[in-house]
């Protein structure tokens, strides 16, 4: 598929503060990025095309620069015009883009560049001068909020010094893994690997031309898809209503389409269509909308060159040789286990480790009336207390947090000892002092230290009052009088004629719960294939209704096609309607949201705090230019603050 659709998918950052906000506030990389891949921007030369309509004589003097602004349709104000003296030479890493006047610290294109690390990985490709704005904001974000934490003596707190160490070990675990596994993989390993996909691709596999019409709803799309059919209209008429702009002047065109990018039920059905047809299904794109797509060509699918994805195939194989490493370097390590009653932990496997937690049962030992300084395991190089396991465990995500200490403490005990022997080793390597890892450690021991800050002012900025009225709209969203949710259990088979059998002998008499000893499914297998409650809108979109119609206490009779090719038979146990949470149970929650919606309120005002001066650079937006939208992505944020909802794509 070509980039048009990349960057539907994915958008352009040109949420500004926002997403400093969600850089800054949110610990893991990815989840700092997730805000940004929600939205879609219009690039500054988009909105000067637009002022060029309604004035010509401006326009003929306006250069092109392919960079973010905001989403505002108005026309872009008087203070955008260009600074009366503009730079003629190139910049450079070393030019200045800005001045922080009060803490006489110059920033430059360099570091801006840098700030780019933090995007998501396909964002990174975006050209530079288009992701300028947001960067440059970034940059001085991260300078004052480095500043500001380090006066009120951030760099000195105990809970973010364990948290510098941690994530130290981690760069130094995945730097040391790199390289590893870097001198293991040639080019004979990846030619291969690369002859192994090749074979795995089908022979008739194709890859399908289409366009499409991105409407706001997906009401709207099924109405236009009826509407194309019935010959009430026709594609070209509707591509007029499209809201992607940039597709909609060259005949909807988004390239080639592949298996592997789209759900396959949907590109069975994109595959079933006829060519100059429009697809009998929208794709929907969730807040930017709802395609109608049309089918154009159908062609074998080009296996890509093998430089052209050798680093994909080498990031492929990096899990199994990482295992491989992982295993040899803790023999060598001579790694010792212990359970809470003292007795050694034999190895096992991942599969096995997965399965004992829902098999095994947790130890008798009560382990909050130990002593911390129980040693849990020994390595050549050092030893894991109990204590460094709480910690750890603290630190897991809250779903896993659920179970209790006990029932997680191997895994988190192996967790730990992968990563104490994996750093010991890599510092044993030298790798702490190899100049690229320190300067990665130290990156991100700053954006641990500005994180911890933000997060701190912005929980002050927090009310009882602001938990409660976002309660309410929360609430007030999610009160659908007419939702229901089901209570399910199911039977995986690898087959549909094998999930036909199950069914069969169901109606037969056979019992389901004996029956459910031979689902594929592991994880509900336990549980005598419980599923818990599931809404409407997350069940399966083409057996809903058959799903939602049958009667509590029955089979559901059809067999369901879900995820991954599978196929399951469904017992409906239970209906009802769905009652929202209360506050207590959301509050925690609803915290959170708002630590990040004030954190750029802390943004702001710690900006407004500075004198900040911007550069002008030959090529990139100008001082004025940027102060414009700076100014709209600001107001963009007022409106994303009073109404909690996100921005949407423009024309939408």
């Amino acid at each position: 598929m070509d980039n048009n659709l990349k960057k539907l998918l994915l958008g352009a950052a040109v949420i500004g503060g926002l997403g400093s906000a969600y850089y800054l506030t949110m610990v893991k990389p990815t989840e700092r990025s997730e805000i940004l891949e929600k939205n879609v921007a219009e690039t500054k030369a988009e909105i000067e095309a637009k002022d060029a309509e309604t004035n010509p004589e401006a326009a003929q003097d306006a250069p092109v620069v392919d960079a973010p602004v905001s989403q505002s349709k108005e026309p872009v104000a008087e203070e955008s015009k260009l600074d009366a003296t503009v730079p003629t030479e190139d910049y450079t890493d070393k030019s200045v883009a800005a001045v922080i006047e009060d803490l006489n610290k110059n920033i430059t294109i360099a570091e801006v560049k840098k700030t780019a690390d933090l995007l998501p990985r396909q964002m990174r490709e975006v050209p530079f001068q288009t992701m300028y704005p947001i960067l440059l904001r970034q940059a001085v974000d991260m300078v004052i909020l480095e500043h500001n934490a380090v006066k009120e003596g951030f760099d000195k707190k105990s809970d973010i010094q364990n948290t510098i160490q941690d994530r130290k070990r981690a760069i130094l675990v995945a730097s040391f893994l790199e390289k590893e596994v870097d001198e293991k993989i040639s080019d004979d390993v990846l030619l291969k690997k690369y002859d192994e996909v090749k074979k795995m691709i089908p022979q008739d596999e194709k890859e399908i031309e289409i366009a499409h019409v991105l409407l706001k709803t997906e009401a709207e799309a099924k109405k236009l898809i009826k509407d194309i059919e019935s010959g009430k209209t026709t594609f070209e008429k509707a591509l007029e209503k499209s809201l992607d702009e940039k597709t909609k002047k060259t005949g909807g065109k988004i390239g080639f389409l592949k298996r592997m990018e789209v759900a396959p039920e949907l590109f069975e059905k994109i595959g079933a269509t006829k060519d100059d047809n429009v697809v009998a299904e929208p794709l929907s794109f969730g807040k930017m909308g709802s395609s109608v797509l049309r089918v154009l060509s159908k062609r074998p699918l080009t296996v890509p060159k093998f430089d052209e994805i050798k680093g994909e195939l080498k990031k492929a194989m990096m899990p199994e040789l990482s295992q491989e490493i992982i295993k040899k370097i803790k023999a060598d390590a001579d790694v010792k286990l212990f359970a809470l009653d003292g007795s050694a932990i034999p190895e096992r496997s991942e599969e096995e480790l997965k399965k004992s937690l829902e098999t095994d049962t947790p130890s008798a030992v009560d382990a909050s009336k130990m002593d911390a300084k129980f040693v849990c395991g020994k390595f050549k190089g050092g030893e894991i207390t109990l204590a460094d396991l709480r910690v750890a465990y603290d630190g897991l995500p809250e779903m896993l947090r659920i179970l209790p200490f006990e029932k997680m403490y191997e895994l988190v005990l192996i967790k730990v000892m992968n990563e104490r022997v994996l750093s010991f080793s890599a510092e044993k390597a030298g790798l702490a002092k190899d100049a690229k890892v320190q300067e990665k450690i130290a990156a991100e021991s700053r954006m641990v230290m500005q994180d911890a800050y933000l997060k701190a002012r912005a929980e002050t900025l927090i009310t009882e009052t602001d938990l409660k009225t976002d309660y309410e709209r929360i609430k007030k969203n999610l009160a659908d009088k007419n939702e229901m949710e089901y209570r399910l259990r199911h039977i995986m088979s690898a087959t549909e004629a094998e999930a036909k059998s199950v069914l069969t002998q169901l109606k037969s008499g056979k019992s389901f719960d004996e029956l459910v000893e031979g689902s594929i499914d592991d994880a509900t297998k336990a549980n005598k294939g419980e599923l818990g409650y599931v809404r409407k809108r997350y069940l399966p979109k083409d057996y809903q209704d058959v799903i939602t119609k049958a009667v509590k206490g029955t089979l559901v009779n059809k067999v369901i096609k879900i995820a991954d090719g599978k196929f399951s038979v469904m017992r409906l146990e239970d209906k009802r309607a769905v009652t929202p949470p209360s506050f207590e149970q959301m509050k925690d929650q609803i915290k959170s949201g708002l630590v990040a919606k004030k954190a750029v309120e802390v943004l702001e005002q710690s900006r407004s705090s500075m004198k900040i001066s911007y550069q002008n650079l030959k090529g990139l937006p100008t001082a004025s230019e940027l102060e414009v939208m700076f100014k709209k992505i600001n107001a963009q944020m007022s409106e994303v603050l009073k109404s909690g909802k996100m921005p949407e794509m423009p024309g939408m």
